[in-house]
């Protein structure tokens, strides 16, 4: 029983953390668009946080479906023993 609720909470934090990171992305793109830096440097460190972002999102989304995958797996796995298990 406590495994399966810190399963739970492990995929929850992935989905806070998921969410977390694509408001800062759209957060941090809104604000690009809104001011137009003067400095090209300072274009080219906006444009690689950007892309960092966007990488640890797709980190997260892979990760967050690795992780349902298994959870997924062990759930069948239950299912499939009660029933062999079961007159």
């Amino acid at each position: 029983m406590g495994r399966n609720h810190f399963d739970g909470g492990v995929i929850s934090c992935f989905y806070s953390s998921t969410i977390c990171v694509l408001l800062l992305a759209s957060f941090s793109t809104f604000e690009a668009k809104k001011s137009q830096p003067t400095n090209p440097l300072k274009q080219v460190t906006k444009d690689r946080n950007a892309l960092q972002m966007q990488r640890i999102s797709k980190e997260l989304e892979r990760q967050d479906f690795a992780l349902n995958s298994t959870r997924m797996q062990k759930l069948e796995l239950v299912r499939v023993e009660v029933e062999s298990s079961t007159p």
